[in-house]
């Protein structure tokens, strides 16, 4: 039975895991035929079979090392895949690092700050009441009560607010 949990446990997770895909967008290919001419030309003098392959493989290993786009290990490799975004990440951070200095530039300290007095900033009137009679109405008993109280404090409130919209963004004729 364990052993039956277990197989199942790793057909799911071999077929959720896209190895297949690791391998079909593995960057390295091999040198292409051109670079294979230029990269096995000191293996042609050889006569040996065997030492011919051992030159190639040898060849082979060096363009490998050499080759700074290829990865070196299977860790390389993922990193190159880039599957849990952690490129993209660093570029992200990066992006709001260069942000963060640009308006660091332009940021102003408390003290070069103006107080602006418009109807963003300032408090509507009807705001203190609107408290007063929200307390107003804890006083009431709990229940159907307080809760006609609270809803008729909300539709007045709603009117009150409508109001206010409507006078402060009317334009004057």
């Amino acid at each position: 039975m364990k052993t039956t949990q277990i197989a199942l446990l790793g057909t799911i997770l071999a077929s959720l895991l896209p190895s297949a895909s690791f391998a079909a967008s593995a960057p390295y290919k091999g040198p292409t035929a051109e670079q294979a001419v230029v990269l096995y030309k000191p293996c042609e003098k050889l006569t040996e079979n065997q030492q011919k392959e051992r030159c190639k493989s040898r060849q082979l290993t060096k363009w490998y090392n050499d080759n700074p786009r290829l990865p070196k290990n299977a860790m390389d490799l993922y990193n190159r895949l880039d599957v849990g975004g952690n490129q993209l990440r660093a570029r992200l951070q990066q992006e709001r690092k260069d942000a963060y200095a640009e308006d660091a530039k332009t940021r102003k300290t408390y003290s070069q700050w103006e107080p602006e007095d418009n109807h963003n900033t300032q408090k509507a009137p009807y705001l203190n009441d609107l408290r007063q009679q929200r307390l107003d109405c804890m006083y009431e008993a709990p229940g159907r009560a307080r809760s006609r109280c609270f809803d008729q404090l909300k539709a007045a409130s709603v009117r009150t607010m409508r109001e206010s919209w409507k006078l402060r963004n009317t334009v004057p004729e």
